[in-house]
Order: C-alpha cells, then structure tokens, then sequence
C-alpha cells in the first residue's frame, strides 16, 4: 500500500488497484501525509477541510472511517487513532521523495554523481501537482507545505548541478529552461545554466546570458549577488575553467579538472576582449586574481563578533540537546525553540552552540547574530534585530533604509548568507511585527529562540526543544565544578549531600549554583536549603514554567535582606551597566566602599553577578544576573547611585570626543559591551529627563560613530541630542546636533534624512543671533556638503570660501576641513581647476602633518591620487599613482574607517582598468561597492556596479 499526495491524491491499495480521493478526504489524508510521522489534532483537521463553519470533529472521524472504508484498511492500520489525533503509518510518495534525496547526496558525497542524477530526477518524477488547497490556506499546515517546497527547491538545484558535472549539458538546459519559466530571479538556477551555456555555446553565448540575469534582475530592483557578478567576471575572462570552485566540483565528480577553451569561447574572446591565452602570471602585490577575490565572498568573511561574553568558566556539553539543535538547524522550519523554565542553561546552551557554528573551521553557518532582551526586556523589536543583523554581516548602510526595505534588504541578505539568528529571552518581546518576520526567515539561515513557554505567535513554524534540568551525569559535574570554583572542596566528595541537594532543586542549575552560594557566604546546612526550596514552590510543573523564576526571586528577595550595605551598593551600581562593567569602574562610581573587593565576591557566590569572561581580556568584569537585576532595588538604592553613573558617562566620553589627532582614543568606546552601555545610559536619561546629560554624553560620542561608521545606527545619537535639546530649550545645542546630523547625510547622499533635518534647521536659523559664529560656521561647511552632493558646485564653492574668510572661528580641525573640501569641489568642476585644487590639497596635507590629524592627511591622500590618474597622461604617470595608493593600503587598515577602504579600492580599480589589468580592477570595483552599500551609499555602489558590467 502507498499514500501518494504529491499530486492528486490517491492510495495504491495494490498493483492493479487504485482509489481516487478527493474533496475533503483528499484534504485530510494529505495533511496527514505530510505532517507524518507526527500526529495531527481532530480539531486543526477540521478546520482545515471545513474552516470555521463546524464545530463538531465528529464530522471528521466520519471522513476518516469513509477513508478507512475505501482502501480497505483494517482497524489500527494505516491511519492510526491517538486520543484526539489521528497519525498516518503507512508509506507514502513524501517518505520516498525524502529518501531519494538522500541517496543522491549519499552518491554526491562518495563521488558518483552519475548515480546522484539519476536519484535526484527519480525524486522530481514522484511530484505530479500540488498539494489541496486547504493545506497553502492552513496557517498551521502552512509550514509544512513551505518545508517540503524548499526541499523539492534544492533538490531541483542538486540535480541540476549533477546534470552539469557529468557534462549532460543539453539535458540541464531543458531542465533549466522549465524551471526559470516558472521563476526567472532564481540566482543560482542562473548560474548553473549560464555554466552549462559556457560549455556547450562558448563564453560569448554565456557572457550575455551573464549580461542579461544581472540586467533582469536590477531592473526588478534586486541586485545581484556577488557570486553571480563574479562568474560573470571569470566567464567574460575565460577564467572559468581554472577557477577554484569549478576545479574542486570537477574533482570531486571524479572529471577531468583541466580542458582546453572551448572552440567558440576562443573566438568570443579574441573578437570581444582582444586578448590571447597566455601563462597564467602569478598574481602580484598590486592584483587580486580569482581565488583571492573569492576568498572575500561571503562564506569566508570575518563578520563582526557580537556573542556576549560566558559567565561560566567550565560548560557542561549537554550532548543530547547539542544533537537535538543540530538536527533542528537541518530541518526545514526557520526557528528553533529551546524552551525550559529559568535557570536551566538556555541561554548558555544556546551561546555555545553559535560559538561552535562561530568559531568551527566547518560549520553550518558563516555568521551568528546574537539578540538579547534580557538586559533591557521589551525593548527587542523588528527593527532593532534587523539593525543587529546589518551590523555583525557588515551591512550597515541597510540600517538607515526605510523599514520595508530594510525587511527586503536584510531577508534577501539571509538567503545568501548562512546566519544563525539568536534571540535570549524571547517570552519578554511584545513587537508582533518582529514574530511575523521570524516566520518568513529563509534558508539556509536559522533562528534559534530561548524562552520559558512555547511562543503561540510563532504557531507551527517553530520546532520545539524542551531544555529540562540536567541529566545525572550532567548534575554531578556541574555540581563538582560549582564547589570547585566557590572553594568548598569539602563538599565535592559528599555524594549524598550532592544528590540531596540537586533532587530538591530538581537538577535546576541556577538553584544548585545559589544553594551552594548560601552555604559558603551563610554557613547555612543543605537540609535547611533543602526545606527552603521545597517549601516555596513546585519547580518541575511543566504548565506553570514561569514558578521557578519566582522561586529564584524569593530566594534572592531573602538574600538581598541578609546582605551587606557595601554589597547593596556594588550591586546597585552593577545594574546601571547591563552589558557589564569592569571592578574598577563600579570602584569609581561606588566612591569605594569598605570591604569592596569582599563584596563583589559575595554577590558572585550568591548568583546577583556573574563574572565575565573575554578572550584575550585582563581583569575582571561583571554583569548583573537578569533575575537577581528584578530584586536588586527593593530600596531604592539606585537612586543614590544614578547620578554619579551619569557623572561617569559624561567624564568617560570626554576622554574620546573630537579627536582627529588622536585617533586611538576612539578604541574606550570598542570595548566589547561599552558601546551598548552608553546607549542604555542615553535612552535612560532621555526616560527620565536627564536632557543635559544626553547632550552632554551624545556630543561626546558623535565623532566616534561618525569615524566607525554607525551612520545610520540605531538609536541617532545625533537626533536623540537633538530632540533632548528641544527639551531642554536649548537652541543651539539642538541646531549643532542637526548640523552634525546634515554633515553625515550629504557625506551619504541620504537624501531622505537632509530633508527630514532641513526644515527644523530652517526654522532654527531665525534665531541665528543668538548662537556661536563657530556653530553657524560648521552649518555652512555641513551645507556646502550637501549643495556639493547636489552637484551645485558654485554654490557650495561660495559657502566653504565664506567660511575660510572667518578662519579664526573654525579652530584647526575644521579649518583644514574647508580647505580640503573646497579643493575637492574646485576639482570636480573640471581640469581647468585641477592645479587650483591641488594647491589647496598639497597645504591641507601639510598642515593635517603639522597638527598629526592622521585621517585628514590620509583623505588628503586619497583626493590627491584621484586627482592625479584623472591627468595621467603616460603610462609612468599611472605606475607612480598605483605605487602611492600601495603605500596607503596599511595606513588606511589601520584606521579602521570604511569610508576610507571603499575610496581606496574605487582609486585601485580605476587605475588598475586604465593600466589594462581587468581582473584586478573587476575585483577592486567589487570590493567598493561593497563597502559603499554598506555605508548607506547606494548611488556610489550602483555606479561601480555598472563599472563592473562595463
């Protein structure tokens, strides 16, 4: 017997008889089908056939006995009755699909792609239509549809690629040919037949069929990824056959990993490129050849690293949980569930499982963005995680687009970026937008969420993991390493003592860790620890999962009672800090208390702190528990605090500030959590109506997110110091925040946030009189940029040469900075004005040199060489350029700043195409590009993008 559904529904009963099924018994018996071998509830299956017209499943109980009738089953086979739910067991066309994917990945990995074609196409026959509609309108059968699509989806790509790697090329074409029919955007079905084109037609043929998928989709406003931008390059290139990934393919397919160009390729090239085959040259310090440029792809980037440090020195491997989110990432649904009530080690299961997919050599995922609501709950939301994700994939131009399009931007990036997404404490988000989009997530990226329930707003997308109390072995190790660190080597061999206490707290580790804390700080018995837990409440009730949290906050209400006055005090200053803090900073602010360093480590021992730990890091830094964070403050003690944190942000950011010829200063801010910290002391003040420390902390900062390119972060330091000026009445202040804001936005040709800060500026301007010749001075300079972003060159050249007949009033800084920008508009009004602006750079240079402003001098250097290859003349006059932007290469590395990196590889390719080097350049307009996008600067990415083309 076989159920088959992939189509019209019907159920082989035997080899010459079969029964049609239809209308809701269709419905039902492929929903069974495919949610199998899982059971399905009476009540989803009756909404599903029936909607909301019927109430009584009986109605489905009667389709079943009808379904039971028809194929003849007897009682307890085929659709097996469960209490409430009823469970398909029996084979079906799913189960075969399934398994013949399998095999053909099983032949791919053995090397014989032969067979692997022939499993694939078998698995692709078994599809003769879509499932019943009922299963694409049900929201909880959805899912499983979605799954199996996005499986039938790859395995139409696999056989494909094995068609192409045993040079069944015509076969591919038709294949190919069917399947964009039904979707044109689909990349790498693009790819895989612009290859087999290459092959069999020549790289003409494949050249502009390159042309015209990346001409297809930018006209859809889909910008093509960087791995098809490259094919089209090594394709145009004659490159293909020698490049790295094709080689390895070929190899693994047991192919020749050589060949000659094919006939036709030969000639496109002599006629299109004008260039012969010749020995392949070993690529110099000046080129980048194909395997370095593929090296930058994105599976090989070091994203940024924004995992929070572990509050643990020694993690316990929970093996069968490990495998269990292992097996969950290779699924088809989009997010994992780890849910457990608080203390059970979510959270630290789940960092560690993202730093092996972070840290492995192979892994599942080349990039892992960590989201916490736990240090500040319910303030998580679609924009912030969407933010985050910009942020550690490098893409933070994406932040300042407009929310739908940074939803488009950010999901399309997770198609083609393996990211794992993980969200702490998810039970405390309420941005219902947020778990909308978590559902749409798509492959191969994952999301994995921590939570004390199963999130009802994620309905059967989610693939549930129960995180319980640890196992035996689990406890006992934990418990030996508990003791260990908290210097009770007495109690490591006393085995009853150990099972005593980690029964009653039900192998809960955050209870055992406090239990042991009590007994060292307050020489208190296991038994009376015992008594306590058990007579509080129920911890192992898996409907009520929140009580364990209430019993941890009990217990840490009593502790807070029983603690002392230095201890309340370190404690309270911790919590102004959640993303930790180091001893010192807490000493400061504290104003020292008696027996400080005691303190700390009583709050360690009793679970309010936990120490942090960060590779390559001295010292000690702490970060207040979330559970004991909610006790800390019974008090108010805080509020004794609160002033003198905010005195500490104000004096910390003064030491960065506006620091041109300091430029190291900026790397206070990069500490790991600081950053974050500041931002919570922003948003807190703002809360409360601290403005003057807002302004205060937000002009401190500005420079420092300016040079490390947060310019479009989340929160605008600039906007929130302006909109705490407005509140505090204070104009100028307000007008120099919008000043500051209108200087980034013309420097990004954000046109949509210079009209969003002119008319408050306008208005601002009536009241003129009143403010600094200085600050009027920077608005002209910010609005000469944005006129010089517009292209009215006159009007901006007017603007900086005002301000430079004040020059006194700028200080040095900006005084350098209009002189170098007025050069740069004199020479983008033509080579009639180049020596003019040259003049202007060559002093700029000299005096940044005088006053060490060391990325002035290097933008000074970059405008120089743009100005001297746009009047090269000779071939020398080219080398001398190339050599100059050479030497600037470690200088600008070192600097940090992207703005800077983009310029120079822009400089790079544009002589290395003038000097007839197309790969290098190809490569280095790529790798701006790149940098540009992420900037926020789109006009630039597309222009260079089109240079590529070219």
């Amino acid at each position: 017997m076989l159920f088959s559904v992939l189509g019209p529904v019907e159920v082989h009963v035997s080899s010459d008889k079969v029964v049609h099924l239809t209308g809701k018994a269709a419905a039902v018996t492929a929903a069974l089908a495919l949610a199998a071998p899982r059971p399905l509830e009476k009540g989803l299956l009756l909404a599903l056939a029936w909607g909301e017209r019927l109430t009584d499943v009986n109605v489905v109980e009667s389709t079943v006995r009808t379904i039971r009738k028809k194929v003849e089953l007897s009682p307890g086979q085929g659709i097996v009755t469960q209490g409430a739910r009823y469970r398909l067991d029996a084979p079906t066309d799913l189960a075969q699909f399934n398994a013949r994917d399998k095999q053909g990945d099983m032949w791919v990995n053995e090397g014989q792609v032969e067979e692997a074609a022939e499993e694939y196409a078998a698995a692709l026959r078994l599809w003769r239509a879509k499932f019943p509609k009922e299963l694409y309108e049900s929201e909880d059968l959805r899912p499983y549809v979605d799954a199996f699509e996005h499986t039938r989806r790859g395995v139409q790509l696999k056989h494909l690629r094995a068609l192409l790697d045993t040079d069944r090329f015509g076969e591919l074409l038709g294949h190919a040919e069917q399947l964009l029919a039904e979707d044109p955007f689909w990349e790498e079905a693009l790819e895989v037949r612009i290859e087999a084109l290459y092959h069999q037609q020549g790289a003409r043929t494949a050249g502009e069929a390159c042309r015209g998928a990346i001409e297809m989709l930018r006209n859809e406003g889909i910008e093509p990824s960087a791995h098809l931008q490259e094919l089209h390059r090594l394709v145009l290139n004659n490159e293909w056959l020698r490049s790295p990934q094709r080689v390895e393919r070929r190899r693994l397919a047991g192919k020749p990993t050589t060949g000659e160009i094919p006939r036709q390729a030969r000639s496109a090239l002599s006629a299109e490129l004008e260039v012969v085959a010749e020995p392949e040259e070993v690529a110099g310090p000046n080129t980048l050849d194909a395997a370095a440029y593929n090296s930058l792809r994105p599976d090989s980037v070091a994203f940024t690293d924004n995992l929070p440090p572990a509050t643990y020195s020694h993690f316990i491997m929970r093996h069968g949980l490990w495998k269990q989110i292992a097996e969950a990432t290779a699924q088809r649904l989009p997010i994992i569930a780890l849910i457990g009530i608080g203390g059970t080690g979510k959270s630290s299961l789940a960092r560690e499982f993202a730093a092996a997919q972070r840290f492995a050599q192979e892994s599942t995922f080349v990039a892992v963005v960590w989201v916490s609501d736990r240090e500040r709950p319910g303030t998580t939301t679609l924009g912030r995680v969407l933010d985050l994700i910009a942020y550690v994939t490098d893409h933070r131009g994406i932040a300042g687009l407009e929310p739908q399009l940074k939803v488009f931007e950010v999901t399309r990036m997770l198609r083609n970026i393996r990211t794992l997404v993980v969200i702490d404490n998810y039970e405390t988000i309420e941005d219902q937008d947020l778990a909308s989009w978590l559902r749409t997530v798509p492959e191969p990226s994952k999301v994995i969420i921590t939570t004390i329930a199963r999130p009802k707003n994620l309905g059967s997308y989610c693939e549930d993991i129960e995180v319980r109390g640890l196992t035996a072995v689990e406890a006992a190790t934990f418990y030996t390493e508990a003791v260990r660190r908290l210097g009770l080597t007495d109690m490591a061999e006393d085995a009853g003592a150990r099972d005593t206490l980690v029964s009653a707290a039900n192998s809960n580790p955050r209870l055992i860790e406090w239990a042991l804390g009590q007994v060292k700080r307050r020489g208190r018995s296991v038994q009376s620890l015992v008594e306590q837990i058990s007579g509080l409440d129920d911890v192992d009730h898996v409907g009520e999962r929140r009580r364990v949290d209430v019993v941890l906050q009990d217990l840490l209400r009593g502790s807070w009672s029983s603690m002392s006055e230095s201890a309340r005090l370190v404690l309270a200053t911790a919590t102004c800090f959640p993303y930790g803090v180091d001893a010192d900073t807490i000493d400061e602010i504290c104003a020292r208390p008696p027996n400080f360093e005691d303190a700390l480590e009583e709050l360690c021992d009793l679970y309010f702190l936990s120490r942090l730990t960060y590779p390559g890091r001295s010292g000690s830094w702490y970060r207040v528990e979330p559970l004991a964070a909610s006790r800390s403050d019974p008090e108010g003690m805080f509020q004794q605090v609160r002033v003198a944190w905010l005195d500490w942000c104000e004096r910390f950011t003064e030491r960065i500030g506006f620091c041109p010829g300091e430029i190291e200063r900026l790397a206070l801010l990069d500490t790991p959590g600081m950053r974050l910290n500041i931002e919570y002391a922003l948003a807190w003040a703002m809360h409360h109506g601290r403005f003057d420390s807002v302004i205060a902390i937000a002009r401190n900062v500005r420079y420092y997110y300016y040079v490390r390119g947060f310019w479009s972060s989340s929160p605008n330091v600039h906007l929130l110091r302006a909109e705490a000026a407005r509140h505090a009445n204070d104009a100028e202040a307000e007008f120099d925040a919008l000043v500051y804001q209108l200087n980034i936005a013309s420097k990004q040709e954000n046109a949509a946030a210079v009209e969003q800060a002119m008319p408050r500026l306008q208005e601002l301007l009536a009241q003129a009189e009143r403010f600094d010749v200085r600050v009027l001075a920077e608005y002209r300079h910010a609005y000469s940029l944005y006129l010089l972003a517009e292209g009215r060159l006159q009007e901006a050249e007017s603007g900086w040469r005002a301000n430079l007949q004040e020059s006194d009033v700028l200080g040095p800084e900006n005084h350098n900075a209009n002189v170098r920008w007025l050069a740069v508009c004199l020479a983008r009004q033509g080579s009639h004005r180049y020596d003019e602006a040259m003049e202007l750079f060559e002093w700029a240079r000299e005096h940044a040199r005088e006053k060490s402003y060391q990325r002035a001098e290097i933008l000074i250097d970059l405008q120089i060489a743009e100005l001297r290859l746009n009047d090269a003349a000779t071939k020398n006059d080219l080398d001398s350029v190339r050599a100059s932007l050479d030497r600037l290469r470690w200088t600008v590395e070192k600097v940090s700043d992207r703005r800077y990196e983009a310029d120079l590889h822009r400089l790079c390719g544009q002589c290395a195409r003038l000097l007839g080097d197309t790969a290098t350049a190809t490569a280095e307009f790529s790798l701006a590009a790149d940098l540009y996008e992420r900037l926020g600067l789109g006009r630039r990415a597309i222009t260079l993008r089109a240079e590529v083309d070219a």
